[in-house]
């Protein structure tokens, strides 16, 4: 196995592992601040409702962890940097779209709710984009190098 196939692999793991915490970890704070429901039931609550996997939640994940590991191909620092840069972000928009979405649907303002969470990955997507454009920046070689 190459190493860059190797740490493309590495970057998809770790991407996937952070999901879990990210996405669903932040529906279970969101329920426990906003209901004052207790850890087990604010869980049941958010695993009752997934039934299904977020393919569009993953693939962003997915996405960032391989265009992380692409720039981790010449610079594991710069590769790591980015991954965690990106991942941070990811966490905040689902913390606090989780968040305003239990907020929402207290005041009962259902459609305000809905779309607080559905826009979540829609707002990851801008990120994504940002986190390409970086990741082609910080590819490009120095002027220094070049003489």
């Amino acid at each position: 196995m190459s190493p860059c196939l190797r740490r493309h692999l590495q970057f998809a793991a770790i991407s996937l592992f952070v999901y879990v915490p990210v996405t669903w970890g932040s529906r279970i704070l969101a329920r426990m601040r906003y209901r004052n429901l207790e850890f087990a039931q604010s869980a049941s609550e958010v695993f009752d409702g997934l039934r299904r996997l977020d393919v569009l939640e993953v693939f962003l994940f997915l996405l960032l962890g391989m265009v992380c590991a692409s720039l981790a191909c010449q610079s594991l620092a710069r590769g790591v940097a980015l991954l965690v840069v990106g991942l941070l972000a990811f966490t905040a928009l689902y913390f606090f779209g989780a968040m305003d979405a239990e907020a929402f649907y207290l005041r009962r303002a259902w459609t305000a709710a809905s779309l607080a969470a559905a826009f979540t990955p829609f707002k990851c997507a801008g990120v994504l984009a940002l986190i390409v454009i970086v990741r082609a920046l910080l590819d490009r070689p120095d002027a220094r190098t070049k003489a």
